[in-house]
């Protein structure tokens, strides 16, 4: 595993298709719906396996919504950065359209999950 959210030196892909009527946000809800479906499947029906795993790879269990899910616009997260007074690793402030670095997106989700 790379040391960044944004790779991963193993995964496993889920393909779909659908028809989309009016926008694109009709393809983020059946997501959050299949997800949320599979991270309760996983809960519900693997415990005794995730024990075993976790002796070996200690992890937090997984936490999310059971419902719709957040979503934040490119610059509301920017925004949320910047209230909560983060900077550029060099000190410079954050662009409206700069790539966040890795800390930058950990920083982030710490700031959603609170505040959500």
């Amino acid at each position: 595993k790379a040391a960044t959210n944004r790779h991963l030196t193993e995964f496993t892909g889920l393909d779909f298709e659908m028809q989309i009527n009016e926008s694109y946000t009709e393809a983020l809800d059946m997501t959050d719906y299949f997800m949320v479906r599979i991270f309760d499947g996983i809960k519900n029906n693997f415990q005794a396996d995730l024990q075993i795993i976790s002796q070996q790879y200690p992890f937090e269990p997984l936490q999310y919504n059971s419902g719709k899910n957040v979503r934040l616009q490119y610059p509301e997260g920017l925004a949320m950065l910047r209230e909560a007074g983060l900077k550029n690793i060099d000190g410079t402030e954050i662009d409206d359209y700069q790539d966040l670095e890795t800390e930058q997106e950990r920083t982030l989700g710490k700031l959603v999950k609170d505040k959500y």
